[in-house]
């Protein structure tokens, strides 16, 4: 049997920043790259 990869994170978060530059509705729309970023550096925080 194959050997299962451990993350050494007990939960994953993914936050869409998707953009389509306006042409359509999109996550980018709602600060979505700026809520990452912030997720990111509280993480880096922790380790």
């Amino acid at each position: 049997m194959a050997k299962r990869n451990e993350s050494p994170f007990t939960c994953h978060v993914f936050v869409c920043t998707n953009d389509r530059q306006g042409k359509r509705k999109s996550c980018a729309d709602n600060n979505s790259a700026q809520i990452r970023q912030v997720l990111k550096e509280e993480e880096m925080g922790r380790m």
